[in-house]
């Protein structure tokens, strides 16, 4: 079995060069790079194991680099690790947005390092061997997930099946294959991104998903990660017009 490669995309030669020596030295083959085009142009040509970069390189940020891997690459589902200067939330949650599987502090120790790349590796290489096999269905109700949650975690662990949202609006449905969204219909009868676009912003909702239903249609043709930024987007100014509105006549004085 071929070692496992890592692409170290950092813009500082001696860090890169020392977490080279490190992973090296355990068993990792390693390629390096400080900017995000030749990350990507290693990605497609070298097909690695996993990815470990820090947020700022020389033409783009890790986020962004994260992002165009996960929508214009020919492999979207690489594992991807962020390192972070510092613990900031908001470049935690622009980084899950964009398909970061973790984050760790550049002063993190190299053994702290090493076991989340290890942990990483066996939990991708478990769900792999759990999509070959026929899934159950599962069931959940929402909030505990939120539906953007839901397609992040049936994409990265590449299901197929059919997606089912009960709500008041009645029942929508969302065709997933391996990972990748191919069709919708909502229940106020939209379809394709427009349905999923409804669906995002509907509240006390069920889901349900079905491994072993599959659909031979599709209506979405952008991909599935475009689709989950603009969904974030979309619930991002749900949540802020919730708040601009006052929440009730009496905080007017009436």
């Amino acid at each position: 079995m071929r070692p496992e490669l890592v692409i170290i995309a950092m813009k500082n030669p001696i860090q890169s060069g020392t977490m080279v020596i490190y992973l090296q030295d355990n068993g990792y083959k390693t390629r390096e790079c400080n900017n995000g085009k030749k990350a990507l142009a290693l990605v497609d040509s070298l097909i690695p194991t996993l990815i470990l970069s820090e947020l700022t390189l020389t033409d783009m940020n890790g986020i962004e680099l994260c992002w165009r891997i996960r929508k214009t690459s020919q492999h979207p589902n690489i594992p991807f690790i962020l390192l972070l200067e510092n613990d900031d939330t908001e470049i935690r949650i622009n980084g899950l947005r964009s398909g970061v599987d973790a984050f760790i502090l550049k002063n993190a120790s190299r053994r702290e390092i090493l076991t989340n790349i290890e942990a990483i590796l066996n939990r991708h290489k478990n769900h792999r061997r759990q999509s070959g096999a026929k899934a159950p269905s599962l069931s959940a109700k929402m909030p505990d997930f939120t539906l953007i949650e839901i397609l992040q975690i049936l994409n990265l662990t590449h299901k197929t099946g059919t997606l089912k949202i009960l709500s008041d609006e009645g029942i929508g449905e969302i065709g997933i294959r391996d990972g990748n969204l191919l069709w919708a219909e909502s229940p106020l009868k939209s379809e394709g991104e427009a349905a999923i676009a409804e669906l995002v912003l509907l509240d006390n909702t069920i889901f349900e998903f079905d491994a072993n239903r599959v659909q031979a249609k599709t209506n979405i043709q952008r991909p599935t990660m475009e689709i989950i930024l603009t969904c974030c987007s979309l619930l991002d100014e749900k949540h802020l017009a919730i708040e601009k509105t006052p929440a009730s006549s009496g905080e007017n004085g009436l």
